[in-house]
């Protein structure tokens, strides 16, 4: 099992207040513990609840789950799975995951400007950063992508539909 299908397998839900009140409590053998603090899950599900956006964001957790397992080494072996990932991409989606991934560098940098403002770290704050560091450098390597494919010819889909 890859690790997009291992993502794309377990969807997570956040408890609110206001759906809790209103059933009665059932105890789960299987209810586990938050691996973040509530201030990531916000963050996380504002971005997941935006359709375009998850394909995108989805991939960025894929990578940083890699960097966190030492599956990518150096800033080489990062730039070649970048590759790797989006290279199979026609140019007309490499667009859109450029637009994608600036959406997502913004909503991650205005909450994380406004938590240090506040001064508030939480248990999760880390992986927002490392999300919104992901979010800057996968669109120069899509970048080159575009270039290459354009060095080299190849069709790139762009306007023709």
């Amino acid at each position: 099992m890859g690790i997009l299908d291992f993502l794309f397998g377990k969807k997570k839900s956040i408890e609110t207040k206001s759906n809790t009140q209103k059933k009665t409590p059932k105890k789960n053998p299987k209810k586990q513990k938050k691996e973040y603090d509530n201030n990531y899950y916000e963050v996380d599900n504002l971005i997941n609840e935006t359709e375009v956006l998850k394909k995108a964001y989805s991939i960025i957790k894929d990578i940083r789950i890699m960097l966190k397992n030492s599956e990518l080494r150096d800033e080489s072996h990062l730039d070649e799975k970048i590759t790797e990932i989006f290279n199979k991409y026609k140019g007309d989606q490499i667009v859109e995951f450029l637009a994608n991934f600036q959406t997502i560098e913004q909503i991650l940098g205005v909450h994380l400007n406004d938590m240090d403002q506040k001064k508030i770290k939480f248990n999760g704050y880390e992986e927002i950063e490392q999300y919104h560091s992901l979010s800057q450098k996968i669109p120069n390597i899509l970048n080159m992508i575009m270039l290459d494919k354009v060095m080299s010819g190849e069709d790139l889909n762009l306007g023709n539909k």
